[in-house]
């Protein structure tokens, strides 16, 4: 999740030394720079759950499933973000050869929160969509067992929805569907 905005603007290299030495975590849109709050106790499970998912059904596949510590850069919005889940297939390519800043990754996920759920559809994810790697976009909601994917079919971006504990969600890049009840298993649902 990302809060309010710092007043100064930064290049790229200054937040990136900055955000190194750091002991929270920061999200850089185009010089801006956003301190990021920590998530739901859902929101940081079903992070972990679709790490555990995608990682099965991957499996022997030339793909790399991480977590939310590796960062993303999208070089033609300029922004650098940490999705809650992202996959690299094939040899991860670095941001002006740094190892730190992936810039193609084959699929992003995030799981959407309240605050931040307007950016994750609008802003985010067309800048997401820039990026020629980028195969699928998913958004996982912490409020009730719903998937949405957007999958890239050569020019064209194709939006599905997957509802209810018994649906199988399909990406265009995992040949595997994620039963959406494996995902959700053991979420805290609020009554």
């Amino acid at each position: 999740m990302v809060s309010a905005r710092q007043h100064r603007t930064f290049t790229l290299e200054e937040y990136l030394d900055v955000e190194r030495k750091a002991s929270t975590k920061s999200e850089f849109v185009d010089g801006a720079v956003y301190a990021m709050t920590g998530g739901s106790l859902n929101h940081a499970y079903l992070g972990g759950r679709a790490v555990v998912a995608l990682s099965a059904a991957l499996r022997g596949k030339p793909c790399r499933v991480f977590n939310s510590e590796l960062q993303v850069f999208i070089p033609e919005k300029n922004i650098a973000t940490y999705p809650d889940v992202t996959v690299v297939c094939g040899a991860p390519q670095f941001w002006k050869k740094r190892d730190d800043l992936v810039i193609n990754p084959s699929v992003v996920v995030e799981v959407l929160s309240p605050s931040t759920e307007a950016y994750d559809r609008g802003e985010k994810a067309t800048a997401y969509r820039t990026l020629p790697s980028l195969r699928d976009y998913v958004l996982i909601s912490q409020e009730r067992p719903v998937v949405e994917v957007f999958s890239r079919n050569q020019d064209v971006w194709e939006h599905k929805v997957f509802e209810g504990l018994g649906a199988l969600a399909v990406l265009g890049s995992v040949e595997q569907p994620l039963p959406l009840k494996d995902l959700y298993e053991g979420v805290a649902w609020e009554t």
